[in-house]
């Protein structure tokens, strides 16, 4: 059976998405609102080095645009974001010393710089240093740091050093850049240093960084360009995880089964290439969670976030959002509710200033959050508590993943969720 995309246009969905240490909301009324660092004009809101916490008075801050503006699409990376206009223009604001943001300059940007001239963008993801996205045509284009042949252009991409470390990478490119020549491009993923993409014959394809196994094609060997992963034709939404841990990949099936690659539990070591049986199993897709049918996946540092149908969440791997120090689990449910819609992880960031945080949206239109670390996200008189008793000996123990922490309301409610089928960045019919 032949496949088409449909690319929906024009109506606005709630969406969250989350950097390395900053995070982006888009409003069911079109309205991006931004909070956590700013450093590098993440927040676009036009002020740099501003830390937006979310504690006491301290909301989410608007992202500069003219008046009447409305966002379709968000998506952030280690500390720059791109977003789609209702027009189909993509903007991007943030980091850019590797041309990261499109606008053929390396200059950070603290408020949406419009990414060249094109009216038909259709899905943006991003990577740690460089940028993916869709056109309505499903073209595939691709900017941003090459070290580890994200960008997916071919060749032999090798970091540039000198006898002090890293100074620099090479090639790089500030402008959208075509891959290929295909235009069946259906989704794609972009995890801190490799990329997922599905085409509309829901073949799963892959290429970037490959340490870990994170492409999935039965190697540790980087790719530079798109690569088949397996020949099953029933694959329906990917995510792509990086940080601290280096990278992992997941994917769900139409049947709503679970399958992951790459370092998703964060503790296989470097000898991964002499054991067998690790090797086999973390470069090659491996059912996980056979018990269970899922419709969205979010992939952190480590860990990866799902939701099934009956609106639960659930996490598997390292076990960031709750312990000190951090451990692996197997599958646990992230709380009791059974209204969640989606959700958001800090997933591909470098390690700076990650906090592995993850945010969770329900059907109620209100916003949650739960991390390792929530400091940043106390009120100032439990701060102080929470030091003073650690002198005396008494900790207390911030809210884990058990027990996410309330922060706003939307206003509105999101759409209930999708079949895994129907999870694709276009609506696949045939």
């Amino acid at each position: 059976m032949m496949f088409r995309v449909v690319w929906r246009v024009g109506k606005v969905f709630p969406q969250l998405a989350a950097g390395d240490g900053h995070a982006v909301l888009l409003s069911a009324d079109g309205v991006l609102y931004g909070w956590g660092r700013s450093e590098l004009g993440q927040l676009g809101n036009g002020v740099v080095g501003i830390d937006v916490k979310l504690e006491g008075s301290g909301q989410p801050t608007k992202v500069q645009c003219a008046e009447g503006t409305v966002w379709v699409k968000v998506a952030a990376g280690d500390n720059h974001t791109l977003a789609i206009q209702s027009d189909g223009s993509l903007w991007a604001w943030g980091r850019n010393d590797l041309g990261q943001l499109g606008d053929k300059t390396y200059n950070n940007r603290a408020v949406p710089v419009r990414v060249g001239s094109d009216t038909n963008w259709a899905a943006i993801s991003c990577g740690i240093l460089f940028s993916v996205a869709l056109k309505r045509d499903g073209s595939l284009w691709t900017w941003g740091g090459d070290y580890a042949g994200q960008l997916g252009h071919g060749g032999s991409h090798k970091p540039f050093r000198s006898g002090e470390g890293v100074v620099g990478y090479a090639p790089k490119t500030n402008r959208p850049v075509r891959v290929g020549s295909d235009t069946n491009w259906a989704s794609i993923a972009a995890g801190g240093e490799h990329v997922l993409a599905l085409k509309f014959d829901r073949s799963l394809w892959a290429w970037g960084m490959n340490s870990w196994g994170q492409l999935g094609d039965g190697t540790f060997v980087s790719k530079t360009s798109p690569v088949r992963i397996t020949e099953a034709r029933d694959w329906a939404a990917i995510a792509a995880g990086g940080g601290s841990t280096g990278g992992h990949s997941v994917a769900l099936k139409r049947d709503g089964s679970l399958w992951m690659w790459g370092n998703w539990r964060g503790d296989i070591g470097t000898n991964r290439l002499a054991d067998e049986t690790i090797a086999s199993q973390i470069c090659r897709p491996v059912k996980h969670a056979a018990n269970h049918t899922w419709v969205k996946i979010r992939a952190g540092n480590g860990y990866t976030v799902m939701l099934e149908g009956n609106g639960t969440m659930w996490k598997v791997g390292l076990d960031f959002l709750g312990a000190q120090p951090a451990r692996n689990e197997g599958l646990v449910q992230v709380c009791d509710s059974s209204d969640w819609v989606d959700a958001a992880v800090e997933g591909i960031g470098g390690g700076v200033n990650m906090t592995d945080t993850a945010y969770g949206l329900k059907s109620d239109g209100t916003l949650w959050v739960w991390s390792r670390n929530l400091g940043p996200l106390e009120s100032r008189p439990m701060q102080l508590a929470r030091t003073w008793l650690a002198r005396v000996g008494i900790r207390l123990k911030a809210p884990g993943h058990k027990s996410p922490m309330r922060l706003l309301t939307l206003g509105s409610r999101p759409p209930r969720l999708l079949k895994p089928q129907n999870s694709i960045a276009g609506t696949i019919s045939g």
